[in-house]
């Protein structure tokens, strides 16, 4: 059993692995493509400012994607139909896509975001705005003050990606590729809409945690319909 739990986690471990450079390299794309007209060394400064927060925020929805594709990887190769014989069942690879999932949301939550550092960004301060060192006071004469920097929750990231990695799990044992990138692409507007309304205090802080309540919500539905084990995993 242990031997078949390092097989499941190695493997689900790396493609969510290659999941997270895989967004981080289409991020740096995208960036790369918004500031074309800048120099190289103002270029290299914006990817370095822009590039982690994009991808903290996504981390999760990659998440869903990289295990995702892993499950569907080991059920198309007959690996999770010889894992059930040895006693792997369904709900072991949910906790360990949940776990895997749990970990990366440690990694997004150590992203502390700073918009003031990327050239060209305005940055919200204390009585005015900040832009590449210069002071916009809202008052004429008035003396603008950086605020510390925003660090995201940890409990949210973890919930929110241990949420998405038992999605992904699930996604991977029970259906295809097209609704995986629908629930991906839900799972990634959610967390914008969730984090912009707890913002503006639309909603109680907790409610950052939407992408979690969304994909449990799904999980569940999934669970409902899933076939008992091992009928579909072959």
């Amino acid at each position: 059993m242990r031997r078949s739990l390092v097989l499941l986690a190695r493997a689900i471990g790396g493609a969510v692995v290659a999941a997270q450079l895989a967004g981080a390299l289409l991020f740096t794309l995208v960036i790369a493509v918004e500031a074309a007209d800048e120099a190289p060394a103002t270029l290299l400064q914006t990817i370095v400012a822009r590039l982690p927060s994009l991808w903290a925020q996504a981390a999760a929805v990659l998440v869903l994607c990289g295990v995702a594709v892993a499950v569907v990887r080991l059920r198309r190769t007959g690996v999770l139909l010889g894992l059930g014989t040895l006693g792997v069942e369904p709900r072991v690879v949910l906790i360990v896509g949940a776990l895997i999932g749990g970990a990366v949301g440690v990694g997004a939550s150590r992203v502390v975001v700073e918009p003031s550092d990327a050239p060209g960004a305005w940055d919200r301060g204390d009585v005015g705005w900040i832009r590449d060192g210069e002071a916009w006071p809202d008052v004429s004469g008035g003396a603008v003050h950086r605020r510390p920097p925003e660090g995201r929750d940890v409990v949210t990231d973890v919930v929110n990606g241990g949420a998405a990695g038992a999605l992904g799990a699930a996604l991977g044992l029970y259906v295809g590729a097209a609704p995986t990138l629908v629930a991906a692409a839900l799972l990634l507007v959610a967390d914008v809409v969730a984090r912009g309304l707890a913002e503006r205090g639309a909603v109680p802080p907790l409610g950052v945690m939407g992408p979690a309540l969304l994909a449990t919500a799904v999980l569940l539905a999934l669970l409902v319909a899933a076939p008992l084990f091992p009928r579909r995993w072959s």
